[in-house]
């Protein structure tokens, strides 16, 4: 089941980071925009078909770092959610 909303910083630092760190941080929201911690976070790389996997934290956070310069589809799954 995927979660309501997937948010991210979209600032300039956020930016910059994932250019030069090819790491992509977010965080889960849910409908009533409050964190959602224990979800799991797919990430799947487009050219390879790859799909790893994190957890939010207790802030809803989620970090996926050394990433490899491709476009990338996030999935989330948590029970209890539509």
């Amino acid at each position: 089941m995927a979660i309501g909303t997937i948010r991210f910083c979209p600032n300039d630092r956020s930016f910059v980071q994932i250019i030069y760190a090819r790491a992509l941080t977010g965080t889960v929201l849910d409908p009533a925009g409050l964190p959602v911690q224990r979800v799991r976070v797919f990430l799947i790389q487009d050219s390879a078909k790859s799909k790893r996997q994190a957890w939010t934290g207790s802030g809803g956070e989620f970090l996926f770092s050394r990433l490899d310069p491709d476009s990338y589809a996030l999935q989330t799954v948590q029970t209890g959610f539509s």
